[in-house]
C-alpha cells in the first residue's frame, strides 16, 4: 500500500467517492468527520480528496494508521490546507496507530493521548483514554517514549512485510499480501467488518 508502487485500497475510493457526493449533494452544508480504525483511515483519505474544503467544519480521527506515505503531492497539499480542522488522536500502545512522527507528515494535529497499556484489543477501542474531572480526554506533549516508539514503527513499517500486516490488523486486507489490496472480502473478513466502524459524517 505506502510503497513507491501506489495502490490505494478499494475502501478509501469509495470513502473519498462518497464523501464528494454529499458535500456535493448538501452545498450549504458544514460537515463534521468521525473515524475510529479503518473508519479513520478512510476520513484521513476521503479528507486529501475532497473536492469541496471550504463545507469541513472539522474532523476527528481516532486509532489510525497514518496513510502520508500514500498521498499524491496535491493530496498532502490539501490536507495542510485542512490541517487546522483535522485532529488525529494516537495511542502508541495500540497496534494500529503506526507511522506517527512529531512531524507535519500526517493528515492534520496530533493529539498525543495520555494513554494506560493494556491488552492490544481493549487498547485499540479506546481503553486506554483518560479524563480528567470534567470529561476533558489527557493528552500530553510528544516526549522520548513517543519518539523511540516512533523510530521503531518507521523500522517496522519498511519491511515488505510491514503494511500488509497492518493492514490486515485494521481490517482492510488479509495480512498475508496473497491478494490484491482491492479485491473483496472474504467471509471471514466480511463477518469482522460488520463491527468495524467506518467513515461517519454529519452536518449541520
Amino acid at each position: 500500500m505506502l510503497t513507491n508502487q501506489r495502490q490505494v485500497p478499494s475502501a478509501l475510493v469509495t470513502a473519498s467517492r462518497y464523501l464528494n457526493r454529499w458535500l456535493e449533494e448538501f452545498p450549504d452544508g458544514h460537515f463534521y468527520i468521525y473515524g475510529h480504525s479503518l473508519g479513520a483511515i478512510n476520513a484521513e483519505y476521503a479528507l486529501a480528496n475532497c473536492r469541496f474544503p471550504d463545507q469541513i467544519a472539522a474532523a476527528y480521527l481516532y486509532e489510525g494508521t497514518n496513510i502520508w506515505r500514500l498521498l499524491t503531492h496535491k493530496e498532502r497539499q490539501l490536507v495542510a490546507q485542512l490541517r487546522g480542522r483535522i485532529n488525529t488522536y494516537v495511542d502508541i500502545y495500540d497496534p494500529v496507530t503506526l507511522g506517527y512522527t512529531a512531524s507535519k507528515r500526517m493528515v492534520g494535529k496530533l493529539h498525543y493521548v495520555d494513554s494506560l497499556s493494556m491488552n492490544p484489543v481493549k487498547q485499540h477501542m479506546w481503553g486506554g483514554y483518560r479524563f480528567d474531572q470534567v470529561g476533558n480526554l489527557l493528552e500530553k506533549e510528544v516526549d522520548q517514549r513517543f519518539l523511540d516508539s516512533s523510530k521503531m514503527q518507521q523500522a517496522f513499517l519498511s519491511r515488505p512485510d510491514g503494511w500488509p500486516i497492518i493492514l490486515g490488523i485494521a481490517g482492510i486486507c488479509r495480512p498475508t499480501g496473497r491478494r490484491s489490496l482491492t479485491s473483496g472480502p472474504n467471509k471471514s473478513e466480511k463477518k469482522r467488518r460488520i463491527v468495524q466502524p467506518q467513515l461517519f459524517a454529519r452536518f449541520q
